[in-house]
């Protein structure tokens, strides 16, 4: 039977495409494991080249969206989707200002997540 053929489970019909193997999003009470998913999202969002990209230009100030957008060549929907995942992960800061957004690279969560690395190495 075709996958369009099956019916879909509780937890299958309020789940976003390409969201299968993403930790819930319930709170976490444990530290480790907040740490965990923390680290795992954070390399989930550097592991894709555009968004190291996107990365890079913020870093050397052009945090104006539009301005990303040119640099790349990519068009405002895909931008939004690497920026809000880029957020979610909490390395950077997105600040709206009119119709514009402004993107900052948020240093703490940057030291958080290398002070984890190292903690891995022995």
């Amino acid at each position: 039977m075709s996958r369009k053929g099956k019916a879909k489970t509780g937890s299958q019909e309020n789940a976003k495409p390409g969201s299968e193997g993403v930790a819930p999003s319930k709170p976490i009470k444990d530290k480790a494991a907040l740490g965990e998913q923390k680290l795992v999202l954070v390399s989930k969002a550097l592991s894709d080249p555009t968004r190291v990209s996107i990365l890079r230009k913020i870093a050397v100030g052009q945090g104006r969206c539009g301005d990303v957008r040119e640099c790349l060549g990519v068009s405002a929907a895909t931008l939004s989707h690497h920026m809000k995942e880029l957020e979610r992960a909490g390395l950077i800061t997105l600040q709206r200002d009119g119709r514009f957004v402004n993107a900052a690279i948020e240093k703490k969560a940057w030291k958080q997540h290398i002070a984890e690395l190292k903690a891995m190495l022995p």
